[in-house]
């Protein structure tokens, strides 16, 4: 018996028949159980022994009469010495021997903090909870129903002029959108649904019912005395445990085929069986024999067989379709991914190991602390950094302006006079910034277009991760056309008065893991989810800007990551025809790697307010952009927070009572851009362009290379 709080590691005490030695001068070719326990940190509580020997415990309690033994050992670990304290050892009384002929042995131990109180609520299971997406309809009938249930509550609500509308009034009306999509997904309406899943899965109702049979075979079997591990059923009580256990087999055959449109399948697939169905066996005057019994499982198994080669052609049908599609759309990372076998490691947010006492951490509450402060850390400013230029709140317009206000922000950093002049002059040196400024700010003076918000929408992918609202692109994309318009104005209403609604600043941080190790808090990393709609809204600015960009050269012809048409593989021939023009000039070639620690969230709101604005930006998209993330909440997506928030309906205010008691769950960022977010690239590329490549060389030919000087 184990008794576990967590994984392996976790287990507090270990009570049990090991089957070994305890020490290497007994008798026997058992493993050393005593001596190989200690040397993994166990502590030997009580091991048994016959009566007078040395090693007999003071602290054990022994009724029994011989000098057999009970079930031998009991082990705390060294790190739960603290928590649990052995208070002895008995032989239960009024229970038969075991059929070895051990008793059944008791241990005793006692909680470090006392008995739980009888007041004290049961921890709820959050581990049983998983996140749960709004149900899509699958065919086109599901559809109708789907979005007449939509249009009869969106008929329900007030009438709105839009003209009229205030920024608040947007916001209440684009939630209460959100929500009612979200409660008629779940309703579960069984859009086209099963009880069984499809034959891909290999869970048809013809292969449940070929199980119940095989199932009902095999417990005749080992109960007729072909298992020496089941017990063997007396002569007088065989027929009635047949009869009980045919009974069992029929209904479960029921059962696979209740849904199915001939009502009389099951007992057609029962029909198949041939004269030895289950009225075959309730007939039996005597038991049937262990050959007779072999030869059906034989005829079971054939079926089976059948039924299992057409799974495994489905699955590698459906394994095809879907390289196939991982190719088509240019998913080549993913495709060889696939191909070679190779998976990424999953942190499924149950248990973490702390850094300081190297143990796992597994408590709900104290996990999701845990987890909440060391990333409160991770997007929180270093201590070094000083000065308005890494608040969030910086004068960005002079900084970008005002050369000696940048020189006394940038003073504490230690960076040589003469590089201060070069970031410097490249703040100043945008080409093209008229014609970029010009046409960003007759783009942006007016929202983007209706025709625009729907090509956005089909250009998404419909299985997207959703933010906090639970709502993903393709719900949104369900909608019925006079709701997609009804949110557009929405939409539209909020960017006229620049007014960021409030569930657009808050977002989950959901957990990668980098290396198998994924116990390991420092090998995590955050992914930003965001709400659909905000990524949605903004993606078409995002590629204005983006285009615009492009169609002037405003960012460095050296970048390669982030940028239209380019990658790794654009980048490595620019390096490859650096080196070879280096190795054909006899110069030599200096190349410098650069790894940026924590890249996206690392970044200054200023900074990103200086970049933009240099960039052509208008002010009006940096602020709103600022405001989403200098007023933004993130929230530790764990099993504690997620249940809080969805499954006990508290929503943010649960969430907020859970930070009055452990301060710290409601994380405010200080710097960066969250990464899963739709403009982070393009952001990030715009402050990493700030770099004077033109100014450091004189052409972009001899970047990489350099004569020789002796």
């Amino acid at each position: 018996m184990v008794r576990r709080l967590g994984k392996e590691r976790n287990t507090c005490a270990i009570i049990g028949d090991f089957n070994g030695r305890l020490t290497q001068q007994e008798p026997g070719a058992g493993p050393v159980i005593l001596d190989l326990m200690c040397g993994k940190g166990w502590i030997p509580f009580l091991h048994t022994a016959p009566r007078g020997t040395n090693i007999y415990p003071i602290r054990t309690f022994w009724r029994s009469t011989g000098s057999r033994t009970c079930p031998d050992h009991a082990f705390i670990h060294s790190t739960s010495e603290q928590t649990l304290t052995p208070s002895g050892a008995y032989v239960l009384d009024g229970l038969s021997e075991l059929s070895d002929g051990h008793h059944i042995l008791g241990v005793a131990f006692q909680v470090a903090d006392g008995p739980i109180p009888a007041t004290m609520k049961i921890p709820k299971q959050h581990h049983t909870h998983k996140r749960k997406a709004p149900m899509r309809p699958k065919t086109p009938k599901d559809m109708e129903r789907y979005q007449a249930l939509l249009m009869h509550w969106f008929r329900e609500e007030p009438a709105l002029d839009y003209e009229q509308l205030t920024g608040e009034e947007a916001e209440q009306a684009l939630q209460a959108l959100m929500t009612a999509t979200v409660d008629i997904g779940l309703q579960h309406p069984q859009w086209g649904r099963k009880l069984w899943r499809t034959y891909q899965d290999g869970w048809s109702p013809t292969l449940l019912a070929l199980q119940a049979h095989l199932q009902f075979i095999e417990e005749l079997r080992s109960h007729l005395g072909n298992s020496t591990r089941r017990y063997r059923w007396p002569r007088r009580k065989c027929l009635d445990e047949i009869y009980k256990r045919s009974k069992v087999w029929e209904r479960k055959v029921f059962q696979a085929f209740k849904r199915d449109e001939d009502p009389n399948r099951a007992q057609k697939q029962l029909g198949e069986c041939g004269q030895y169905g289950p009225s075959y066996y309730r007939l039996l005057r005597e038991p049937p024999s262990l050959e007779f019994l072999a030869q059906e499982r034989h005829k079971v198994m054939q079926q089976l067989h059948g039924r299992k080669r057409l799974q495994a052609s489905e699955e590698l049908c459906a394994y095809r379709k879907f390289m196939v599609g991982c190719y088509q759309r240019d998913r080549i990372k993913i495709f060889l991914r696939n191909l070679l076998g190779e998976h990424k490691p999953k942190f499924d947010c149950d248990t973490i190991r702390c850094l300081l006492t190297d143990m796992y951490i597994n408590h709900p509450e104290e996990l999701a602390w845990v987890l909440s402060l060391h990333f409160q850390d991770w997007f929180s400013k270093p201590a070094h950094h000083q000065g308005p230029i890494t608040e969030a709140d910086g004068d960005w317009l002079k900084l970008g302006t005002d050369k000696r206000m940048f020189q006394e922000a940038t003073n504490h950093l230690g960076i040589p006079e003469q590089y201060t002049e070069l970031i410097w002059e490249a703040l100043q040196t945008v080409p093209h910034k008229t014609e970029i400024t010009q046409e960003l700010q007759d783009a942006m003076e007016e929202p983007p277009t209706e025709e625009e918000f729907r090509w956005a929408l089909h250009d998404q992918k419909k299985s997207t991760t959703p933010g906090m609202s639970n709502v993903t692109y393709g719900n949104i994309k369900d909608w019925p056309e006079e709701l997609i318009t009804h949110g557009y104005q929405l939409l539209r209403v909020m960017w006229s008065q620049q007014h960021i609604p409030q569930a657009w600043k808050e977002k989950w941080a959901v957990l990668l893991a980098k290396t198998a190790d994924t116990a390991d808090i420092n090998n995590l990393r955050p992914i930003g989810l965001e709400d659909c709609m905000r990524k949605l809204w903004f993606s078409i600015s995002y590629k204005r800007i983006a285009a615009t960009w492009d169609k002037y050269g405003a960012l460095d012809e050296a970048h390669h990551g982030f940028v239209p048409n380019r990658g790794t593989d654009s980048g490595f021939l620019d390096l490859l025809n650096q080196l070879e023009k280096a190795q054909e000039w006899g110069v030599s070639a200096l190349l410098c790697s650069w790894d940026v620690k924590r890249a996206f969230d690392s970044v200054s709101r200023t900074v990103i307010r200086m970049a933009l604005n240099r960039l052509g930006v208008p002010a009006n998209m940096i602020n709103m952009i600022h405001t989403m993330e200098v007023e933004g909440i993130t929230i530790v997506r764990t099993l504690l927070t997620q249940y809080i928030y969805i499954y006990d309906t508290e929503g943010m205010e649960g969430l907020r009572r859970l930070d009055a008691q452990f301060p710290g769950i409601l994380i405010q960022p200080e710097r960066g851009v969250p990464q899963g977010d739709t403009g982070s690239p393009l952001i990030w590329l715009a402050v990493h362009c700030l770099r004077p490549y033109h100014l450091l060389t004189a052409s972009t030919s001899k970047r990489l290379a350099h004569p020789l000087k002796h």
